[in-house]
């Protein structure tokens, strides 16, 4: 890989075609020499226009509280183009980013846990919620349900069921919706309001 002076581009092959101009019987007719950059000695790598190009080794990192900065430098004395890497402490704003995921994280996992109705745990995620809502808009019509009715409960057992159970279960559905949305907005405004990361620690989902 090689570094290109004017540009400032990186140019990951090793051929370089230099124009040229021949004057022949003619007239003048434009060619082109063929170079080997990784072939050229220091002098002649400069004259055509780069520089090589020394790469450091990726540094490990804590993906959670750091991230890693390019550096990029022209030794100009050498016709070295460096690429080095720091580690450096992700930013309160990286953060709070972070922090924010993983509380909405906790979020859906709270919501999706299911809800405790008639001795059983019943799925709780959004297709479950969005099934059972249209179940009760469809028996609400004629205010009833089918003969011996029954709502599948997360270890799949048949759980019979009258209309204002089904409309109790889908409420208690909807309150932990609502109780766990509430919850993590809250969090989240702390999150936005805190101006330290020893701040941000103590913002936990419990």
């Amino acid at each position: 890989m090689f570094y290109e002076l004017k540009t400032g581009n990186l140019k990951l092959d090793d051929v370089y075609l230099k124009e040229v101009t021949l004057n022949t019987e003619d007239g003048e007719v434009v060619a082109h020499d063929t170079y080997f950059l990784s072939a050229c000695y220091d002098e002649l790598l400069k004259e055509l226009g780069f520089a090589r190009v020394e790469t450091s080794e990726f540094p490990t990192y804590d993906d959670d509280t750091q991230e890693v900065e390019e550096v990029k430098e022209l030794d100009e004395v050498n016709n070295i183009y460096k690429i080095s890497y720091r580690v450096v402490p992700k930013s309160l704003e990286s953060l709070k980013e972070l922090k924010a995921e993983e509380i909405n994280a906790k979020r859906d996992e709270a919501i999706n846990s299911g809800v405790s109705f008639k001795g059983k745990v019943f799925q709780s995620a959004e297709r479950d919620r969005n099934l059972l809502s249209a179940a009760i808009s469809l028996y609400s019509l004629n205010n009833n349900l089918p003969p011996n009715f029954v709502w599948i409960a997360k270890d799949n057992t048949q759980v019979p069921m009258n209309l204002q159970e089904l409309i109790e279960l889908g409420s208690l559905m909807a309150e932990k919706v609502n109780e766990n949305t509430i919850k993590a907005r809250n969090l989240k405004n702390n999150i936005k309001a805190v101006t330290s990361t020893q701040e941000l620690e103590l913002i936990v989902w419990e």
